[in-house]
C-alpha cells in the first residue's frame, strides 16, 4: 500500500486514467491496482460515498507483490523504458523477500491486466473469503469477527475453524463509583458501508457500548482492511469530552477465541516457551500473559495466523498480552489499560492478523516487523 503524498506526480490526476505495469523481459505488462479514497477527515470513501474524481495526497494505492517487475540499473534507464512514466516505486516484500519494481503512469496505451480473483466479499452473508482463509462477521454484532477457517489444501474447502468468535470485556468505574463490567451483548452495532475491491475489502461499523442504565458512549467507528493475506481492524475513537470526567480505571480485553485444539500453538516473541491451546494453562505458559510485546502467533498444521496491537503515538493506553485458557476455550489477544486518560480528539488503535503459510511461518514475526500498517492519524 502507497499513500497519496508519496506518489507527488500521480496527484490531481484523474483516478480513472491511473494504470500500472511492470516490465517483464522488456515488456510493459499491466497489472492490476486499487485505488481506494479518503476524505478530508481521513475516513475511507465506502461504496455508498461519493467518490472524488481525482487522486489526492491521502488516497491509497494497492498492488499484488507478485507484480513486481525488473527493476532500472539507473534513474536514465527508467527513462529509456518509459520516457512518459511518471512514477518508478521499488518495492521489497516482507514475506517473500522479493525486489522489484512497478511503474504508474496516466497512459491509455495500455491493455487490461490479467483478471484473477483474489479476494471476495458476500454482503448478504457478511463474509470475505480468500484463497487461504474465510473470514465471517457476527450478523448480531457485525463488528465482531464470527468465524476464521483455513481454506484446506488437499480438499480446497474451508474448515475447520482456528478462531470461533472474538472476547470483549470492557470493565472500570463510572462517576462516584458504579462498577461496570460490559461484553458484546451490551454492544449496538451495525454495517454502514463497505468497498469490494480486487485486492482488499473494506468495510464499517458504527458501535455504540451501553454504559450503565440506558446510557451510551460515543460512536466508535471500526474499519477492517481485510487483504488476501491479512486484516487491519482499524478502531476509530472520536471522544467529545475527555474520558476522566465521568470514567476511572478502564480496562479492555479483546481476544481471538479459539477452540481447544492441541494442534494450535501459541508463541510470543521474546518467549522461549510454547503454548498449547489444550485449555489447561500450566505455570510455564504464564509467561505469555501481561507482556508488553503485543505480538504473538498462533501456529497450525497449514501455517498460522500472526497477531500484533497497535496505536497511534497519542494514545495513552498501556496493552499487554493476554492469554488465557479455560475448559471451554482459549483466548489470546490483548489486555489495554488507561482507556480514562483519553482527551477530547479522535484516536486509532489498530489490530492486525496476517495468515501465513507453512514455509514462512519460521520468520512470520519478521514479516509481521516489516509489513507496513494503515496510517494511525
Amino acid at each position: 500500500m502507497v499513500q497519496g503524498k508519496e506518489l507527488p506526480q500521480l496527484v490531481n490526476r484523474p483516478i480513472r486514467v491511473i494504470q500500472g505495469y511492470r516490465i517483464d523481459r522488456q515488456k510493459k505488462v499491466p497489472i492490476l491496482i486499487q485505488i481506494d479514497q479518503r476524505d478530508e477527515k481521513g475516513l475511507y470513501r465506502l461504496a455508498n460515498s461519493t467518490d472524488v474524481d481525482f487522486f489526492t495526497a491521502k488516497d491509497e494505492l494497492v498492488f499484488l507483490a507478485r507484480d513486481l517487475g525488473a527493476c532500472p540499473t539507473t534513474f536514465d534507464a527508467a527513462r529509456e523504458l518509459d520516457p512518459s512514466a511518471p512514477q518508478l516505486l521499488r518495492v521489497r516484500d516482507a514475506g517473500s523477500k522479493h525486489q522489484g519494481c512497478i511503474y504508474l503512469t496516466t497512459s491509455e496505451q495500455l491493455g487490461k491486466p490479467e483478471s484473477a480473483t483474489f479476494i471476495q466479499y458476500d454482503p448478504k452473508e457478511d463474509r470475505v473469503s480468500t484463497q487461504d482463509y474465510r473470514l465471517s462477521f457476527s450478523h448480531s454484532t457485525p463488528m465482531i469477527i464470527d468465524q476464521v477457517e483455513w481454506r484446506q489444501p488437499t480438499t480446497g474447502k474451508y474448515g475447520p475453524p482456528i478462531a470461533q468468535g472474538m472476547f470483549l470485556e470492557h470493565s472500570g468505574t463510572f462517576l462516584a463509583g458504579i462498577q461496570f463490567v460490559r461484553g458484546p451483548k451490551d454492544y449496538q452495532s451495525k454495517l454502514i458501508g463497505y468497498k469490494a475491491g480486487p485486492i482488499r475489502v473494506i468495510r464499517r461499523t458504527e458501535n455504540n457500548l451501553r454504559i450503565v442504565w440506558q446510557l451510551k458512549s460515543p460512536a466508535t467507528y471500526i474499519d477492517y482492511v481485510i487483504y488476501p493475506n491479512q486484516l487491519h481492524m482499524d478502531m476509530i475513537l472520536d471522544l467529545p469530552f475527555k474520558a476522566s470526567w465521568f470514567f476511572k480505571d478502564v480496562k479492555t480485553i479483546s481476544a481471538l477465541v479459539l477452540p481447544n485444539n492441541q494442534s494450535l500453538q501459541i508463541e510470543q516473541t521474546n518467549a522461549n516457551v510454547t503454548g498449547i491451546a489444550d485449555g489447561q494453562q500450566n505455570p510455564e505458559e504464564q509467561v505469555l500473559t501481561g507482556s508488553s510485546d503485543t505480538r504473538l502467533a498462533i501456529k497450525h498444521a497449514q501455517g498460522g495466523l500472526w497477531i500484533r496491537m497497535d496505536k497511534a503515538s497519542d494514545l495513552p493506553i498501556r496493552a499487554f498480552s493476554y492469554v488465557q485458557e479455560t475448559a471451554d476455550n482459549t483466548l489470546v489477544g490483548f489486555d489495554t489499560r488507561d482507556w480514562e486518560k483519553l482527551n477530547a480528539q479522535r484516536y486509532h488503535f489498530i489490530f492486525s492478523a496476517f495468515f501465513l503459510p507453512t514455509e514462512l511461518a519460521a520468520t512470520g514475526f519478521n514479516i509481521v516487523d516489516k509489513t507496513p500498517l494503515p496510517p494511525l492519524e
